[in-house]
């Protein structure tokens, strides 16, 4: 936090709607969301309470945040921005967005069987129980890639091939009814799913105040009293745990754990072993999280010095990474909680597939 010396935070109360240019807010104490600034002559209001970002005194120097450059202007979530004459601000405790349990992304894909298979998912009673869980969750996909479509060339006049404009056609159809989706901006393809699996993890820290963060397959529902009890243990653990000198205890759990070595492909491309849970279904508490997506994030998205293309097995490299580095405390808790889809009972909502045509 040694950025905020140079700068003067100050807190103010909103009222009304939003407008404005993107910038930074804040959850748990530090400026992580895209939302809006107005110019130096207004100020900002909303429904939410915001942070203003004042340049400091020397002329020219301005406060980075996050990759950006905010000079004499008031950042705010939820803003309008009025002429600040008539108005003074009073000073408030920042109100940050409540935490809740769990979020999950669902790993899915672009051809027509992976929306059988959503569709599928969303007609079992699983969104229900996670809903009543007070879990949130959403789908993750990346732009259609036929196959044999070669990207490497510069082809400025070029286009998406008729199938993966088809295949685009059904996926914005889908998001319309269903809202569920959240498309990644990269081709979706096997080699990319550690980047699946990293944009996942970055959404659910980035966009989320969830304590945990997990993924899992698109024809598997997590068992909610297993996990539940698995939280309510680490918990349990982590409050006798944590001591000023011991201050970072974290969680990594999932459906199956291997060692990293019973198969040649689990290893690095250096030989690189670490444990992982299987990419059925596996989570990270939130701080962990953090320290892969934020902390080290060069490292983890560079996983092709150290690593594989298997998601999972990257994600246990990753966690090593930040036991070794930050000398962070992980429990690994091994217990079977993927059920296939096909296993959940019928949900309250019944959605019809239609076969692409």
């Amino acid at each position: 936090m040694a950025w905020l010396i140079p700068t003067i935070l100050t807190l103010f109360v909103c009222l009304f709607g939003c407008e404005g240019a993107p910038v930074i807010t804040c959850h748990n104490g530090e400026l992580v969301q895209t939302h809006c600034v107005c110019p130096d002559n207004m100020i900002c209001t909303g429904s939410h309470c915001s942070i203003a970002i004042r340049k400091d005194p020397k002329e020219g120097e301005s406060s980075k945040v996050s990759g950006y450059h905010v000079t004499g202007a008031h950042a705010c979530t939820d803003c309008s921005c009025h002429d600040k004459s008539p108005h003074k601000a009073p000073v408030v405790k920042l109100q940050e967005a409540p935490p809740f349990q769990l979020f999950i992304g669902i790993k899915t894909g672009t051809p027509e069987q992976y929306q059988k298979r959503r569709i599928e998912w969303r007609n079992s009673k699983c969104r229900e129980l996670y809903e009543a869980a007070g879990w949130k969750y959403k789908f993750f996909v990346g732009h259609p890639q036929s196959e044999g479509h070669i990207l490497w060339h510069h082809n400025q006049g070029g286009f998406d091939t008729p199938e993966e404009r088809k295949s685009e056609k059904y996926l914005l159809e889908e998001q319309e009814k269903f809202g569920d989706i959240e498309f990644l901006p990269f081709r979706d393809q096997y080699m990319d799913i550690s980047n699946k699996l990293l944009n996942i993890l970055r959404f659910g820290y980035f966009h989320t105040s969830a304590r945990y963060i997990m993924e899992h397959d698109d024809e598997y529902c997590m068992n909610v009293p297993v996990i539940k009890e698995i939280i309510a243990t680490f918990e349990a653990k982590k409050a006798n745990y944590t001591t000023k000198e011991r201050p970072q205890y974290e969680l990594y759990a999932g459906n199956y754990m291997w060692r990293g070595q019973e198969y040649d492909s689990m290893k690095g491309v250096e030989g690189l072993v670490a444990p992982y849970f299987s990419g059925w279904g596996s989570f990270l508490s939130r701080d962990l999280v953090k320290t892969i997506v934020e902390t080290d994030a060069p490292h983890s998205m560079l996983y092709g010095l150290y690593g594989t293309v298997a998601d999972d097995a990257n994600t246990g490299k990753w966690v090593h990474y930040a036991q070794q580095k930050h000398h962070i405390k992980v429990d690994f808790v091994s217990k079977p909680m993927c059920i296939e889809t096909k296993n959940i009972p019928p949900g309250s909502e019944q959605h019809q597939f239609i076969p692409w045509n």
